[in-house]
């Protein structure tokens, strides 16, 4: 990595720096004031089962950026890695431990004078996965190493080194395990930013027992080495870094990056082995526990290292401060929550206790299978012992929401809203639960009392079971429930609104002449007052067609319902549906369309009269022709011609059906024979992409 020419070099000569025994290079964390190819640096480990009882022993060696790397050290055998544009520039790095129950720890350091060696953590931690991030404020890089207590590694798929240390010394970046599930698999090692084999040679031991080159990445590119894994690849891999013999840099920070089918691989991070000559820091010891003395499970601190030491603690959402003190060394007590010390070595504890359980109250609008958040909703608890401190969060009677939001109490138009005579959570409003003139008030038991609230809100309560009361809305049902307070526990209770909601569908005309318009309007319509994001839609059946949207979105409520208006071409019955999303509710209303036709009649001699009724509709895919003939007095060899329309493209007759008469066809000719006084009917379909007029030609009819 060049961050300029003149600031970043890779360390030439004769010894090893401290903490560089067995050649593990330092890990780097590159400042934010830098498009660095990562934001930060992140490992894991993995605290198994047997594990959670042992010592972690996080420790770190120099994490803060030390000026005289910079300024003094960069051709001395204690320069490490750090590079800064000037002494007097900011720069600062907050190392973070969280875990799967939150944050354990976060450590800031600013620039210093010296290498350290501190213990970051030593104290056993639950089983599970925990991330260790350390970023960078300012333009620079710090360079630093890790270790964690034998039997635990740091794992990473992308992590930042810097090279330096003797020409020509192979220098330990990473392993990786390649087990025999990865056979036939592809392993990338991607390396960016290495600056060149004039500055930097990378090296795989592979377990085949050979040592592969690997590609050097150019200034600020990446490159890419492929390995097809086969039965002598599986194992054990090593990576090494190894600085020419006149590189142009004191040090060199590159990017390794592990991937397997192009899917993050993690690697192990080599740790670093005990720096000779160099004693373990003096660091401040943080302690959280409960007024016994004991942890508290899950508890976790930040401490700042600046001029003095910091720390604040991170209590478990089920523990509330109690107060803090500092047990050695001198500082300031700011408060319960806020230690600070002058000097390490120092121990400061904070002191919390469990807070008495929370029954955490919601509202939901229910409609269909969907659930709807609401805010702002009155609700009375009752059942409280006399004597219990109750608080919530937030206090009650605020609403966490924006005022205009219509589900705010605050909002004029909100019937919840105090200054609203409709507020039926009001408690001069007769139609509150809470009023003591309204006959359904609840009753609270004798040495007890209730309050009233607004969702969402916790409550910290004893532990116990209390009714909540929730207050009726126009528009919908609910019901009363039970909530159950547990020590340590926050238990949910969600009260639900299932709304009521309809929807109605018109057309005018319903009955039309053949591909005639018709109006069709919907409507959704709710008396719930709050409101709720929907979507109408109307579907058309096939051979009912409309030019414009035929759905709206919008916010349903009891003064804004949806509505849907438009001119629809009705060619053929059919269904028109009216649906609303957020119910599932629909309504349908049918649309019926007059079939074209026309008659032509015959007469040859007197008394002597046949009529052909020729009748079309449409199905949404065909045209249905029916021929209706009517004779008044027996004919002999009875021809009935109906001729195809002339078509570009294509028009076709098929599905020939008759009634009464035997109707055999040669082109477009119908040959019924001697046909007796009566009712008879062809029909047929015709495929064609010709209009309705078009389609209904005029028959001819014969007879001898």
């Amino acid at each position: 990595m060049r961050l300029k020419t003149f600031l970043i070099g890779s360390l030439i000569c004769s010894s090893v720096a401290l903490a560089q025994t067995g050649g593990t290079l330092p890990l780097v964390n590159v400042g934010d004031g830098f498009g660095w190819i990562t934001r930060g640096e992140t490992y894991t480990f993995v605290i198994q089962d047997e594990q959670k009882n042992v010592p972690i022993n996080l420790e770190v060696y120099s994490p803060g950026l030390n000026l005289n790397d910079y300024v003094n050290g960069r051709a001395t055998t204690g320069y490490y890695g750090d590079e800064i544009y000037g002494k007097d520039l900011p720069f600062a790095s907050i190392i973070t431990l969280t875990g799967p129950n939150g944050k354990v720890f976060e450590r800031r350091y600013e620039n210093t004078l010296a290498h350290t060696w501190e213990r970051l953590i030593s104290t056993p931690l639950p089983a599970g996965t925990y991330t260790l991030k350390v970023n960078s404020e300012g333009k620079g890089k710090n360079a630093y190493a890790l270790r964690l207590a034998s039997g635990l590694n740091l794992l990473s798929d992308q992590f930042t080194i810097n090279a330096r240390g003797k020409p020509d010394q192979y220098m330990l970046a990473a392993q990786l395990n390649v087990p025999d599930f990865m056979l036939g698999r592809e392993i990338e090692i991607i390396n960016y930013d290495g600056d060149g084999n004039a500055d930097l040679e990378l090296y795989a031991d592979a377990p085949d027992g050979k040592r592969y080159r690997l590609t050097t990445s150019d200034n600020g590119k990446s490159a890419t080495d492929r390995f097809q894994v086969n039965q002598d690849l599986l194992g054990t891999w090593s990576i090494y870094a190894r600085i020419p013999e006149k590189p142009s840099q004191y040090s060199n920070a590159f990017n390794l990056k592990l991937t397997v089918n192009n899917a993050p691989f993690n690697g192990i991070v080599p740790p670093f082995s005990t720096p000779t000559g160099v004693k373990l820091t003096p660091t401040v010891t943080v302690e959280v526990v409960d007024p016994q003395g004991r942890p508290i499970p899950n508890a976790g601190y930040t401490l700042t290292n600046n001029k003095n030491w910091c720390s604040v603690p991170v209590l478990p959402k089920s523990y509330i401060p109690v107060g803090s003190s500092i047990v050695e060394g001198t500082g300031n007590v700011q408060s319960s929550t806020a230690v600070c010390v002058d000097q390490a070595p120092a121990k400061i504890r904070f002191v919390a206790k469990l807070n008495e359980g929370k029954l955490k109250v919601n509202a939901v609008a229910v409609l269909g299978n969907n659930r709807i958040p609401l805010n702002g909703i009155p609700f009375q608890v009752s059942g409280i012992p006399s004597n219990a401190q109750v608080t919530t969060n937030p206090p009650s009677g605020s609403i966490p929401s924006n005022p205009n939001n219509p589900n705010n109490s605050n909002n004029p138009n909100n019937p919840n809203n105090p200054n609203n005579p409709n507020n039926p959570g009001d408690p001069n409003n007769p139609n509150n639960p809470s009023n003591p003139n309204n006959p359904n008030a609840p009753v609270s038991p004798a040495g007890s009392s209730s309050i009233t609230a607004r969702t969402p809100i916790s409550i910290n309560l004893p532990p116990g079971s209390y009714t909540v009361i929730p207050t009726d809305i126009p528009g919908s049902s609910t019901f009363t429930q039970t909530g159950t307070v547990v020590i340590e526990q926050e238990n949910t209770v969600t009260l639900e609104y299932r709304v009521n909601t309809d929807v109605l569908v018109s057309t005018s005309p319903d009955v039309v002449d053949f591909c005639g318009n018709t109006q069709i309007n919907a409507i959704a319509r709710t008396l719930f007052p709050y409101p709720i994001k929907s979507t109408l839609n109307v579907t058309l059946p096939q051979g009912i067609t409309a030019s414009v949207p035929t759905q709206t979105s919008g916010n349903l409520s009891a003064d804004s319902p949806l509505t849907v208006s438009f001119v629809a071409k009705a060619c053929a019955n059919g269904n028109v549906t009216g649906a609303l999303d957020i119910s599932n509710l629909s309504t349908t209303n049918v649309v019926q369309v007059r079939p074209l036709s026309l008659v032509i009649s015959g007469i040859k001699q007197e008394n002597s009269h046949v009529r052909v009724k020729k009748a079309l509709s449409f199905d949404g895919r065909a045209y249905n022709i029916t021929l209706s003939l009517s004779v008044e007095k027996a004919v002999k060899n009875l021809t009935l011609v109906d001729a195809l329309p002339r078509s570009d493209t294509f028009t076709t007759r098929s599905n020939l059906t008759s009634k009464g008469i035997n109707a055999e066809m040669s082109g477009n000719t119908f040959r019924l024979g001697n046909v007796e006084p009566g009712e008879y009917t062809i029909q047929y379909q015709i495929f064609s992409d010709l209009s309705p007029e078009q389609i209904l030609t005029l028959p001819d009819i014969s007879w001898e």
